[in-house]
């Protein structure tokens, strides 16, 4: 009877040649003899190569057409998962009528800031003060803004400032009480009620502003010194001009005009801001009260 030799051990196999897989020390160790398996070579696949060549892309174009596949598509998925997370995209609005906006609200705009019931400055006005001169650091004091906010309004403001000056001829300049009434007469026209305003100069008798101050009834106009000398403090006046109209046509003042002139002039006097006229507008002429009752 053969003898019996039990389980034969497992060995590894390894390839030494192409084709050839050695076996032989598989063989001595089990008993056996010793016999080289061929193994079938791989077909050569150069012509197929060819001719796959000629037929389809390379592989590195196939390369880039597949990794733009995947870019377009992880893109689309992103947006995608965007929209889920956070609703559609909003895009800002483009027709707004920005003519029917408060100052506030160009003043957000233009440094892109939010508008907020006390940011940017509550009770800020285009009026308020000279800011074609303020500097990023003084907006974002006296407005609350952040510095990125600040410089964005400061080039909005130095923008405008260039297109104005192309635009605008240079200020009127107020020598007399008749110069101050051509400047105002027109912006009475149409006024029934009495209305104060303020010519604010330079050191060269130069208009920076134009301001109604005050507005009364059909017969009195009530003005306060700190209404008019305020908005001149604010953009360094040298001098104010005071300009009110009589609604009846007829110019010569009143008693009540003479006395609040007074206290005007005082109250220039204690700021060093000059009073240089107060001149009232009646419907084609006009009366200096300097002229009238020098102070």
């Amino acid at each position: 009877m053969p003898r019996n030799r039990g389980p034969a051990p497992i060995v590894s196999v390894g390839v030494t040649q192409p084709g050839l897989v050695d076996v032989e020390q598989a063989a001595d160790r089990a008993g056996g003899p010793r016999t080289l398996w061929p193994v079938a070579a791989p077909p050569d696949t150069t012509a197929a190569r060819a001719e796959s060549d000629r037929t389809q892309p390379s592989n590195a174009a196939s390369i880039e057409t597949g990794a733009r596949a995947v870019g377009l598509a992880a893109l689309a998925a992103g947006r995608s998962n965007r929209s889920s997370r956070s609703g559609p995209v909003r895009k800002p609005e483009l027709r707004i009528d920005l003519r029917a906006a408060s100052d506030r609200e160009l003043l957000a705009r233009a440094c892109g800031a939010p508008l907020e019931p006390d940011r940017p400055a509550p009770n800020w006005s285009i009026e308020a003060s000279d800011w074609f001169g303020r500097t990023p650091a003084e907006l974002a004091h006296e407005l609350g803004l952040t510095r990125s906010a600040a410089q964005r309004l400061a080039a909005a403001l130095e923008l405008a400032r260039r297109a104005l000056a192309f635009a605008t001829p240079p200020p009127p300049q107020v020598r007399c009480a008749r110069d101050a009434f051509e400047l105002c007469r027109a912006l009475f026209v149409g006024v029934h009620v009495e209305q104060f305003r303020v010519l604010n100069l330079d050191a060269k008798h130069r208009v920076k502003q134009n301001l109604v101050v005050s507005v009364g009834s059909l017969t009195a106009s009530l003005v306060h010194p700190r209404e008019v000398f305020r908005s001149a403090v604010r953009t360094n006046a040298a001098a104010v001009v005071c300009v009110h109209n009589h609604p009846s046509g007829d110019p010569e003042p009143s008693q009540e005009d003479l006395e609040v002139t007074r206290r005007l002039a005082a109250a220039g006097r204690t700021l060093g801001i000059a009073l240089l006229d107060h001149v009232v507008v009646g419907r084609d002429e006009f009366v200096s009260l300097r002229e009238r009752a020098p102070w």
